[in-house]
């Protein structure tokens, strides 16, 4: 077994840990030309259907699109503060920046000691 086809064989397996059907996911995903983990973004349901059940189905082209999001691409932010939502639905990233350092200054909260140097640059 190659590094490719480990990687995607535990990439499988922490998605699916109890499903009985790991390997043919495998052979399956191999018939489709996935040749790399970046290959799984091309994958959709139906292309898995008639060897997963519909929910594992949905959870494994989930999590495969959630490998390739980021902060970069995404489109919906959200201001927490304490861990609880002050602000949902901003879909520009800087507004939710400015939001962010608005927050910040409003409620007098200090930078996080890891990332206070960096959030200054920013700032200024």
């Amino acid at each position: 077994m190659g590094d490719v086809d480990r990687d995607l064989a535990e990439f499988i397996g922490s998605v699916l840990p109890n499903s009985s059907s790991r390997d043919l996911v495998l052979e399956t995903l191999q018939s489709l030309g996935v040749e790399t983990l970046e290959d799984l973004k091309y994958v959709q349901e139906p292309d898995l259907v008639n060897i997963l059940r519909p929910i594992e189905a949905r959870k494994l082209i989930a999590r495969i699109n959630a490998l390739w999001s980021s902060p970069l691409t995404a489109g919906h932010f959200m201001i927490a503060v304490d861990q609880i939502i002050v602000k949902d639905g901003v879909t520009n990233c800087g507004e939710a920046l400015l939001m962010m350092f608005v927050t910040y200054y409003c409620l007098n909260i200090s930078y996080p000691a890891e990332l206070g140097a960096t959030l200054e640059f920013m700032q200024r």
